[in-house]
């Protein structure tokens, strides 16, 4: 079955790359081509659109370090 989700924004997958990280999250299929807030331990290191799949992904600044926490969140209009 297709993950959907719950709440408005889930972060699911943060992979390293190189120097950088890969975010990968759902989104509520109804947030389609809205913009999603990447933090980092609070800072904000990216953003991306949500695809009219309800997925997003995005390649950020910033090293993947144990226990650095990586959050979404939709864009305040």
């Amino acid at each position: 079955a297709p993950q959907v989700c719950a709440g408005s924004v889930v972060v699911l997958d943060v992979v390293p790359t190189g120097k950088r990280a890969r975010v990968t999250g759902i989104a509520s299929p109804t947030l389609a081509g809205a913009e999603v807030v990447i933090t980092r331990s609070g800072k904000q290191v990216g953003a991306t659109k949500v695809a009219s799949n309800g997925t997003f992904a995005a390649v950020v600044s910033g090293k993947v370090n144990h226990g650095t926490s990586y959050r979404a969140r939709i864009a305040k209009t």
